[in-house]
């Protein structure tokens, strides 16, 4: 509704305020506008509107726990029961498109785009600087030189935080008992 609009207008623009973000939101009659300062980047607003998704706040508690009931979901997350249906509801159907779903309580699919989902969902949504120590990349280096150094190649550091990101999430799923691997067994 209008009034929802204006209301969700008027939370952003505050919060811009808050935070000395520089964002502008407007509405003329039927025309919205943006404007951001010169400065601003996509990755930066990205970084202030993220923390408040509770889509991402759900699949950020899946990566962290392989399962989790809806009681506990809800409470963790602050939400009510009714919330935590619709948003899992809106995010099954985007999940659909990498041939996932959250069915109770548990993230659900093949494992490797499961993986490859977190890796971009992670690239694309934390600074760089965060997830160096987020997902304590410096433990993969010697694994990352001796890549290196077995294709004698050399390797931009931008591949090599990609690398390391692909590594923490594996190794953070690996050991997870209930995993589904069918369509990479039949394509091996």
């Amino acid at each position: 509704s209008r009034s929802t609009l204006i209301k969700y207008i008027e939370d952003l623009n505050n919060l811009a305020i808050e935070e000395d973000f520089e964002l502008a939101i407007s509405l003329d009659n039927d025309l919205l506008s943006l404007s951001m300062g010169n400065e601003v980047t996509k990755e930066d607003l990205i970084q202030l509107l993220l923390p408040f998704s509770v889509k991402n706040r759900i699949l950020n508690a899946l990566y962290l726990k392989e399962e989790y009931t809806v009681q506990k979901l809800y409470q963790n997350l602050f939400i009510s029961e009714a919330t935590l249906h619709r948003q899992l509801a809106s995010l099954n159907t985007l999940l659909k498109e990498f041939g996932m779903s959250i069915k109770n309580g548990r993230l659900r699919g093949e494992e490797h785009q499961i993986r490859y989902f977190y890796y971009h969902l992670f690239w694309l949504t934390i600074p760089k600087k965060e997830m160096a120590e987020k997902f304590e990349l410096a433990q993969f280096k010697s694994m990352i030189d001796a890549i290196k150094q077995a294709w004698a190649n050399d390797m931009s550091t931008t591949n090599e935080f990609k690398l390391a990101l692909w590594f923490s999430i594996t190794k953070k799923r690996i050991g997870l008992k209930k995993k589904k691997f069918k369509t990479l067994n039949q394509l091996m």
